[in-house]
């Protein structure tokens, strides 16, 4: 009985804690071994707050500014995986924003994360190739 007491315990103190991936995006050039335009930052899953937070470590913007709040669209039972969406207000302003619409699936079980973007203008252009690489990491 006190084995099962302290199991539920611990499932429910991991259901509920903030959940952390630290994630990078970068390229590498042909005929070179060094990471180029390199971000590194984090997405923080707040359970109690139901929200996750975008924050940049180092390197250059990405699409979205710092401390953005990620809305959740979806989340899975144990909490370890969240679909969320970020309305970018620039579109339509700025012309280096191409999308207004981004749609982050970001797995805390399996350290990884895609997105898709939409509404923009080139959003049914076909991608041949993407220079992106990734690389995530669990961090709490």
């Amino acid at each position: 009985m006190r084995t099962l007491f302290i199991a539920l315990l611990l499932f429910a103190t991991n259901a509920f804690a903030d959940k952390t991936l630290q994630c990078e995006r970068y390229t590498v050039k042909e005929g070179e071994a060094f990471k180029q335009d390199r971000t590194i930052f984090t997405f923080t899953f707040s359970a109690d707050k139901q929200s996750v937070i975008y924050k940049k470590i180092s390197g250059p913007e990405w699409f979205m500014p710092s401390g953005s709040v990620l809305l959740p669209i979806w989340r899975s039972r144990d909490g370890l995986r969240v679909v969320v969406s970020w309305l970018n207000s620039d579109y339509e302003k700025i012309d280096t924003v191409w999308h207004p619409v981004h749609v982050l699936d970001i797995d805390f079980k399996k350290p990884r994360y895609e997105m898709e973007t939409y509404g923009g203008f080139a959003d049914f252009d076909e991608v041949i190739y993407s220079p992106w690489k990734q690389e995530c990491m669990r961090t709490d």
